[in-house]
């Protein structure tokens, strides 16, 4: 209703409106919610009434795709958002994503060439392990913390040291 009033008369005028109620509901599933660096989760809308929405991923990056994954690349704990929006009514829902670091893994050997048969000593410079797992390159493994290995023929090997970390179960290789 709008009235107005001068010296000349009163008049009113009246208009009618409609308010719609706002029935956008936004909802979503994780597939993951916590993991190790890197950390990929399938997010699962159910959103309904919306027409359109976004993604904020909280670590900087965002999407328009209706049912996203994406891959965490640092540890934290990242507040994911979805906006859901029909252009009339919104509304947002959010979870945590928690992604745990990569332990740090280092070894040195000594020394770090010989004659075929001689002893290698390994040395895990690593810490907070639970587990480590030795590929000395040559088909032998180790499980031991600090192995000697020999090498039975000449060459160059690549040697892989994998440690499982004490306080989330991640793996980290070197």
């Amino acid at each position: 209703m709008l009235a107005v009033a001068n010296e000349c008369g009163v008049d009113t005028v009246y208009h009618s409106i409609t308010v719609l109620p706002n029935q956008v509901t936004a909802f979503f599933n994780v597939d993951a919610p916590s993991g190790c660096v890197p950390h990929t989760v399938n997010f699962t809308q159910f959103s309904s009434g919306a027409t359109f929405s976004n993604w904020d991923f909280g670590d900087g990056n965002v999407s328009g795709i209706y049912s996203p994954s994406h891959t965490f690349t640092q540890a934290g704990t990242y507040t994911v958002s979805l906006f859901a929006n029909d252009g009339c009514g919104f509304d947002t829902t959010t979870a945590i994503i928690t992604v745990f670091p990569s332990p740090t893994v280092a070894f040195s050997s000594e020394p770090d060439s010989v004659c075929i048969d001689q002893l290698f000593t390994f040395t895990n410079l690593s810490s907070g392990l639970a587990s480590v797992t030795w590929d000395f390159g040559d088909g032998n493994t180790s499980l031991l913390y600090d192995p000697t290995h020999t090498y039975t023929a000449s060459g160059t090997y690549q040697v892989t040291l994998t440690g499982i970390s004490q306080t989330n179960g991640c793996a980290a290789s070197v």
